[in-house]
């Protein structure tokens, strides 16, 4: 035993010796490979540790946002055995806050407004941003609380009413004390923005207002705060798991359970667009960097198997050739990581103290411990797999290979060869997802990097053969005949030169292509950023409404009746009998048991600037009474609730039955601020129906925006006005520093991309030296041995650029229907034209490389 370990360990410390010794003569090689892979994974890690940091950042939001980690909400107020369950669900050292809203008339001063009563209990709020005017922001679990009776009210209020601090507001049976003014709110952005002014009270308080009775509109609401140890906890599960336990109890059928991200769409809607935005391009780095090292790696076996298989000659066991190349993948991926690191780790922090709006959304931009480990497992074990099938080649060398050409041995064990590449693909695949965060996105795109291979693969013999009938055509230039013909006779040597510039021209395309749809979806609208919602705008108050904010200098935006119905029936079927099955905004989130009953219903004639039908046709003409009026259906509804073409639904509309049937899904841009709803009637159906009219107001002066409320209450009485410009512009400066983001994240992987490409390029152009050496044997002038390795590599460039585009739309393609879940534009196309440079920059390096011909002497070209 004590024999065999010796032999062990005498035969590892040759293996390394041997891929020291190896590496060290071959410089050129192994600092290509290191700084190939150094830029792919620096590529990797840069946007990794930024992807990280945004979402770590994104979750501090939404958490103030909803001002809870998770909200357990119900429109009937709470049983004591539903409490007690609630209570004995989340975790034990997790803060819990109680909550009820609803909306009333307040009035003071013979005024009375419609406004949203928000009673609250005392460890409001879970989360520090609220803030007032005369006390600031107020702390988490402040504790400066709201005394018995005293309430505090949204800046509007004071201003439409006419109060100030120690006036008395009568709301219900009760009345309260003014004590202060709300000036930021951040939980106005949860879930929409609010249809009345904000007032807060002391939940204690509510019994005296005799608000809740029968019949009465309220959500009740508990927010969960877990405790900084538990941070390990995935709060979607958390959540899915606390509503699992609390659906078997009666009483509470709409009862809802939703961690902070899914309970603030806006934002959600915005992460989960940069999330697989930042993870594919993540990946595509990643892939970069892994076509860089197989081409490479392969390239120097080629080079370096008949030292090999000397070693095997000398009488070196069968298994010495493949353990030092294993020793030179891991000292070439660890050189990598080890480079790649001290990039990243210097270039993050620079980049965020360097951009102000970058800094100002992600002030602590590092590189996670977790970035570094994914890598350094990637750089070594993507470099082995990758290799795997040189290593099976070289663990069946045998001696007389130094007598046989160097394709004997490849194709005698082609087939071993590519069942070898299956360990690299599964590690890919699972990479994939585990970036992404999501079995779909991660295999869909795996899915599509394979395939993109697989097809240029099949493409590029195909244009072997026809470049070989070209060249026997009489006429042709001797020099693009003899090209034509090179590329043919080294016919491996090109499909895999021919793949690695074709991919990487695919991969590099995606990258601006996906960023144009990004920003497409998350940049700001073309319509007019409002600073006010109106609302409850009666029908002969609509051209009076319009003509008042004229005469302040303003504009008003585009008028929408709303009408309030109930959901009773989808296909026939009753809601209570209808199984119910939703669909989550991500795989691993569990679908919710919810559908809301009571909808806003509205009817155009034509679809808004914000609006895109995806499928089917929009109702434009009146409804002529034949047939079933038409619907037409935001996207994420009917994704909810399960809706597609030709569904019919039954709603109930102020007692009056009205059924009508799906005949289109809109796509609504979300970072729109003009009045959307989800359901849209034909015209012509609703109206005659009691309805409201809602719309914005916009381009007012900041000191005419506080007189303009004040005159429209005075005018009309039951218009309610929200003030919005304070939590539009804090959701639109989020935008903007992210889609700055999104551009810079894009312009890193390529320009780790444009490394990779060079790394090619050169390793190409080393190669074809002997090529030119032998021309010059031949009698060709340095000139004429020049130009034909450069249209040689012209055509294989421009091929691959040409394939590489139409195979980097076609996948933009797929990544924006099945994974971004946006819509392609051929606007995109514009940011494709990036790779046609990736010709000029080969034929460059091809020149640099080779031109040194011109003055060494043939003999030293052939050693």
């Amino acid at each position: 035993m004590d024999y065999m370990d010796h032999n062990f360990f005498r035969s590892m410390h040759l293996a390394g010796t041997l891929a020291l010794r190896q590496l060290r003569s071959h410089k050129t090689f192994a600092m290509s490979m290191i700084i190939n892979m150094a830029l792919g994974l620096t590529g990797f890690m840069v946007v990794d540790g930024f992807n990280r940091s945004f979402r770590s950042e994104i979750s501090k939001r939404t958490r103030q946002i909803a001002s809870a980690d998770i909200v357990i909400s119900s429109r009937q107020p709470w049983t004591k055995a539903l409490e007690e369950k609630i209570r004995q669900s989340v975790p034990p050292d997790a803060v819990l806050s109680e909550e009820v809203s609803l909306t009333s008339m307040a009035s003071a001063q013979d005024l009375s407004r419609l406004v949203e009563a928000r009673f609250v209990g005392s460890n409001f709020p879970l989360y520090p941003g609220l803030e007032l005017e005369s006390a600031g922001k107020l702390t988490a679990q402040s504790s400066l609380q709201l005394g018995s009776g005293e309430a505090w009210i949204y800046r509007e209020l004071r201003t439409q009413m006419g109060l100030k601090a120690g006036d008395r507001l009568r709301l219900g049976d009760a009345e309260f004390t003014v004590v202060d003014t709300v000036i930021d709110d951040p939980t106005a952005g949860a879930g929409g923005f609010s249809f009345a002014p904000r007032i807060f009270m002391r939940i204690e308080d509510l019994p005296r207002t005799n608000l809740l009775g029968l019949g009465s509109r309220s959500i009740h609401t508990f927010r969960v705060k877990l405790s900084e140890r538990g941070g390990f906890l995935d709060e979607d599960l958390l959540a899915e798991s606390i509503r699992k336990s609390l659906t078997p109890l009666a009483g509470h059928q709409d009862l809802r359970v939703r961690s902070h991200r899914k309970a603030t769409d806006d934002l959600t809607r915005l992460q989960a667009y940069v999330n697989d935005y930042l993870s594919l391009v993540a990946l595509i780095a990643l892939f970069l960097a892994a076509v860089g090292t197989s081409y490479l790696m392969r390239g120097h076996l080629q080079r370096t198997i008949k030292e090999f298989a000397i070693l095997s000659s000398l009488g070196a066991k069968p298994w010495i050739a493949p353990l030092v190349f294993v020793f030179q993948c891991v000292l070439l991926g660890l050189g990598a990581t080890v480079v790649a690191t001290l990039l990243a780790s210097g270039g993050l922090p620079v980049l965020a103290k360097s951009l102000a709006p970058i800094a100002g959304m992600l002030p602590q931009v590092t590189l996670p411990t977790g970035s570094i480990i994914v890598t350094s497992f990637f750089a070594i074990v993507s470099g082995l797999l990758l290799t795997f099938p040189q290593l099976i080649q070289l663990s069946m060398l045998q001696p007389s290979f130094l007598f046989q050409e160097a394709n004997a041995v490849h194709d005698s064990q082609r087939k071993i060869s590519s069942l070898a590449f299956f360990p690299a693909l599964i590690l890919w695949w699972l990479t994939a997802v585990q970036q992404s965060k999501s079995w779909e996105t991660g295999s869909i795109f795996a899915a599509a990097c394979v395939g993109s291979a697989i097809i240029l693969t099949l493409a590029a013999l195909p244009m072997l053969r026809l470049g070989l009938t070209i060249s026997a055509k009489p006429g042709l230039n001797w020099l693009s005949a003899l090209a034509l013909r090179q590329l043919s006779r080294n016919r491996r040597a090109t499909v895999s030169t021919f793949l690695a510039l074709a991919l990487g021209t695919t991969l590099i395309n995606i990258i601006p292509q996906l960023q144009a749809m990004i920003l497409r979806e998350i940049s700001r609208p073309d319509s007019v950023i409002p600073q006010l919602f109106i609302f409850d705008i009666q029908d002969d108050q609509v051209d009076s409404v319009r003509d008042f904010f004229s005469s302040f200098g303003g504009q008003v935006g585009q008028m929408s009746p709303m009408v309030r119905a109930r959901l009773e029936s989808v296909n026939e079927t009753t809601i209570e009998d209808r199984k119910m099955d939703f669909e989550g905004e991500r795989e691993q989130q569990q679908r919710e048991a919810l559908q809301a009953r009571t909808q806003n219903l509205s009817y155009r004639t034509k679809l808004g600037s914000a609006e895109t039908i995806i499928r089917g046709r929009f109702p434009t003409k009146a409804y002529s009474g034949v047939g079933l009026p038409e619907l037409s259906i935001e996207e994420g509804f009917a994704k909810r609730l399960g809706l597609k073409i030709g569904d019919k639904m039954g709603f109930d509309v102020m007692g009056v039955p009205l059924m009508g049937q799906v005949t289109s899904i809109r796509k609504v841009r979300w970072t729109s601020f003009e009045p959307n709803f989800m359901i849209l009637v034909q015209p012509g159906v609703l109206d005659d129906a009691p309805k409201i009219w809602v719309t914005s107001a916009s381009g007012l002066k900041p000191e005419k925006l506080d007189l303009a409320q004040a005159q429209l209450i005075k005018i009309h009485s039951n218009i309610s006005a929200v003030d919005v410009k304070s939590a539009v512009q804090r959701l639109m400066g989020f935008v903007d520093q992210v889609s700055v983001a999104v551009g810079i994240v894009a312009w890193l992987a390529l320009a780790g991309g444009a490394g990779v490409l060079y790394a090619i390029a050169y390793a190409q152009s080393i190669e074809r030296l002997r090529s030119v050496a032998i021309l010059k044997t031949l009698g060709a002038s340095p000139s004429d041995a020049l130009r034909s390795i450069l249209i040689e590599y012209g055509l294989i460039s421009t091929a691959a650029v040409l394939f590489g585009i139409s195979l980097g739309i076609a996948v933009t393609w797929a990544a924006s229907a099945f994974i971004l879940k946006t819509t392609w534009s051929p606007t995109d196309l514009g940011s494709a034209a990036i790779g046609f440079v990736i010709v000029p920059i080969c034929l460059a390096l091809t020149w640099i490389a080779t031109r040194g011909v011109k003055k060494s002497s043939i003999v030293s070209l052939l050693q």
